[in-house]
């Protein structure tokens, strides 16, 4: 099994527990595209070692966009 495979499984597992949880009333899409958002963020920060042009360049988005993402996610860049 390769590594797309096992994230596809991973995600499919936490697709199934968040319907559980959720029911009709949750925001299944909404929820895990600021999750997943975040996370790419943080983690493109950390790669870039915070260095906002860079991280901006990699996720193909201008610096004002970034800053606006920052603010949304409460992302703090020190």
């Amino acid at each position: 099994m390769n590594d797309h495979q096992k994230l596809t499984q991973l995600i499919e597992k936490s697709v199934q527990q968040y319907l559980k949880q959720a029911g009709t009333s949750g925001k299944l899409l909404y929820d895990f595209n600021n999750y997943f958002e975040k996370t790419i963020i943080r983690t493109t920060l950390m790669h870039f070692n915070h260095n906002l042009f860079l991280s901006a360049q990699a996720l193909g988005i201008s610096r004002t966009t970034l800053y606006k993402k920052l603010e949304k996610h409460s992302i703090k860049n020190t």
